[in-house]
């Protein structure tokens, strides 16, 4: 594997999510061989980590009453402007 095939497969490899059979393996060798690239890898996943926190502490956050109006307003108008076409 090269750095430009890391690159096309680095979002899946950080996600842990599906990859054809022996990708996986062959990302992460490259990985351990390659400097950038696995400053790269290891970047992506402290940012995903990072990002799962930040969504943690703001789950029960919610937006003003007013902004949900807006929205709900704004998609039922979309929606009255696209059946009219």
């Amino acid at each position: 594997m090269d750095c430009k095939h890391f690159d096309n497969v680095l979002e899946d490899l950080e996600r842990d999510t599906s990859m054809p059979a022996g990708a996986r393996d062959q990302a992460l060798q490259h990985a351990e061989d390659c400097a950038y690239c696995r400053a790269r890898l290891v970047a992506a996943r402290l940012l995903s980590l990072e990002l799962r926190a930040l969504a943690k502490h703001d789950e029960n956050l919610l937006a003003p009453a007013r902004v949900e109006a807006n929205l709900l307003g704004a998609f039922r108008e979309r929606t009255r402007r696209l059946s009219r076409v």
